[in-house]
């Protein structure tokens, strides 16, 4: 898990990663999701494309079972 506090600067993140992939949830905007060993850079966001749809589903049902468990202060993801 990774934290990216916002300190009042923009919108808050949490990241969640799982073997290669890496998701990113940002209240308010689009998910990314990235696949770490083929785009270590995180240049081709793969959260929409429908081919990796279950990937996404997955990290980001973890990510809010996480984010719910240690009472996160902002909404997870649904």
């Amino acid at each position: 898990i990774e934290f990216n506090g916002n300190s009042g600067r923009g919108f808050e993140q949490r990241a969640w990663i799982s073997g290669n992939w890496k998701y990113i949830y940002t209240l308010g905007d689009r998910d990314e999701l990235y696949n770490l060993e083929n785009d270590p850079q995180e240049t081709d966001n793969l959260a929409e494309k429908a081919a990796y749809a279950k990937t996404r589903s997955d990290l980001r049902s973890s990510l809010a079972s996480f984010m719910r468990e240690t009472s996160d202060r902002i909404e997870p993801p649904r």
